[in-house]
This record gives C-alpha cells, sequence and structure tokens, in this order.
C-alpha cells in the first residue's frame, strides 16, 4: 500500500504467520515522541486500512524491529590490483526493488566465473568490473527512483501517479522490470 510519503506492505509466511513492513523517514523515525515501535506503526499506518491496524494490533511489541535506510551511489569502481568489493559495500541498494541481495549473488557468481576464466587476479577483477558496475549500478538507480515514486509526500503528485499507474496497461508496467528482473518468459 502506498501513501503519503510512506508504504506500507504485509505477506503470508509459514505457520500461519505474517511479515509486514512499513516505511517512514528517518527523520520522522527519529523525531518520534512514541514510546513503542509497535505504537509508532499503528500511528504511522493504522488507519490506512483496517487489515493494517489489525496486523499491526497483533504483532507482539518484542517482534517488531526497526532499521534505518541510508542511501549512497554505487561506487564507479569496485576493484584494486588485488581485492573488490561485492554487494552492499560495492553497490548498497534501497530495498524498493527487492534486489539488493539478488545482486549481490550476482556478484559472487560474476567475481567466481572472471577468476576462473582469466590467468591472473588483476585481470579477473577489471573483467568482473566491467560486468558487474553497469548492471548493479542501474539496479540500485531504480531502486532509488521506485523508492521516491512509492513515497510522494505531495498530495497533487500523488494522484498523478496513481492516475498514471491505473491507465497505464499492465503489460507495460510490467515491462519496467525487465531490466532487473530480465525479459519475462512468453
Amino acid at each position: 500500500t502506498w501513501g503519503p510519503g510512506a508504504v506500507f506492505g504485509m505477506t503470508l509466511l509459514p505457520g500461519n504467520r505474517i511479515y509486514w513492513y512499513g516505511t517512514i523517514s528517518n527523520d520522522e523515525f527519529r523525531g518520534s515522541s512514541l514510546p513503542t515501535l509497535k505504537a509508532m506503526a499503528l500511528d504511522r499506518f493504522g488507519h490506512w486500512s483496517p487489515a493494517i491496524a489489525q496486523v499491526i494490533g497483533r504483532t507482539d511489541e518484542q517482534a517488531v524491529m526497526a532499521h534505518e535506510l541510508f542511501d549512497r551511489k554505487p561506487e564507479p569502481v569496485w576493484s584494486g590490483r588485488s581485492s573488490t568489493l561485492v554487494g552492499d559495500a560495492a553497490h548498497p541498494m534501497l530495498p524498493f526493488l527487492g534486489q539488493g541481495a539478488c545482486q549481490a549473488l550476482e556478484d559472487a557468481v560474476a567475481l567466481a566465473d572472471a577468476l576462473a576464466a582469466h590467468p591472473n587476479v588483476q585481470e579477473a577483477l577489471l573483467a568482473y568490473d566491467a560486468e558487474r558496475v553497469p548492471r548493479a549500478s542501474r539496479a540500485a538507480q531504480r531502486s532509488r527512483a521506485m523508492a521516491r515514486l512509492t513515497q510522494l509526500e505531495r498530495p497533487g503528485l500523488r494522484s498523478v501517479r496513481n492516475t498514471a499507474l491505473r491507465i497505464l496497461p499492465q503489460g507495460l508496467r510490467l515491462k519496467q522490470l525487465d531490466s532487473v528482473l530480465g525479459p519475462a518468459a512468453s
């Protein structure tokens, strides 16, 4: 659910459990005077829908966690002569495309392939950078753009976004994910 300056999501887990999350700005989080994380979540999201209020209300206080998110541009070069970066160290990624761990796994495979294909470490690391930097950087940039799109604060911009999403054909909306997930199988 996309709301004013925030996102709330939930998914069913095995054992009739529900995983849920909500986003608020770091400043709003740090500035809250509410006594608990659960109270903060109920205050921020409870009025969005009865289902959201019910899920948060049924969650044990001890099960509610909070993590601040920080963003920075991916590094343009990950490797030195004999060492390299992978995952968040190279390309920290906001969670709005669900690609952080996926891109780290791609890094690991590409690094292993490069090391196997090249006679020395320095050449392998150059090949690894050439393959991974552009793709992971695009994924990080798209995740940042999705964060902005989903957390719009200004009502007028949210209205334009919502209208555009309603009139845009589903196939075209899904096509936007091709560069991250690969083209859908036909």
